[in-house]
């Protein structure tokens, strides 16, 4: 019995640290407000009152309709139940807004690879068809590649954004790190309770 309680600590005390490190790191760019109705019970200085500010945050617990947390109080199977479903919402709607993200930056792609060729092949096919005089034809391909340089700027721009979207796409797995960090903490505490 000993044992079980000293387990139960050791977790939720790893889940909580865990948690903490893992989300200074990656959510350090968001200073943390505090919502006008936050838990009237607990105060600033509670050493879990970072945890419960950002799950608040976040959307994954309410406290009770008294605006208390009542952190004394143990916790239903139907309360963990609810934060667990708020928690797979949480997640299933970041992930739904990573896909879209990265598929609106692969159809733009795209679209651009798509445009470059299609005026090349626009241009082939109208000489090809027209009968026109060499000063007409040179005329045409001296604005063909004044259009030619500003497609380059083009790819450029294209390039540089491909590297931005690279860069999201990296930030956006250390997002998913965090998340993931929250799962486990979440996971961690729910198996402390339970032993």
């Amino acid at each position: 019995m000993r044992n079980r309680i000293i387990l139960s600590l050791f977790l939720i005390f790893f889940s909580i640290i865990f948690l903490i490190t893992n989300d200074t790191v990656c959510f350090a760019q968001n200073a943390p407000t505090i919502p006008v109705k936050f838990f009237t019970d607990v105060p600033p200085n509670h050493w879990a009152y970072e945890a419960l500010l950002k799950l608040y945050q976040l959307g994954l617990i309410t406290g009770y309709p008294d605006g208390t947390y009542k952190g004394n109080q143990p916790m239903t199977r139907y309360e963990i139940a609810l934060i667990v479903y708020k928690m797979l919402i949480y997640l299933q709607n970041q992930i739904d807004e990573n896909k879209n993200y990265v598929q609106k930056s692969n159809d733009n792609s795209t679209n651009s690879e798509n445009s470059s060729q299609s005026f090349d092949q626009m241009v082939n096919d109208i000489l090809s068809k027209v009968n026109i005089s060499k000063e007409e034809l040179q005329l045409i391909k001296d604005l063909v590649n004044e259009f030619r340089n500003e497609l380059i700027s083009f790819e450029q721009q294209y390039k540089s954004l491909e590297a931005r979207v690279k860069a999201l796409e990296d930030d956006n797995t250390s997002n998913i790190l965090s998340i993931v960090s929250i799962v486990i903490s979440t996971i961690s505490i729910l198996i402390a309770l339970f032993l």
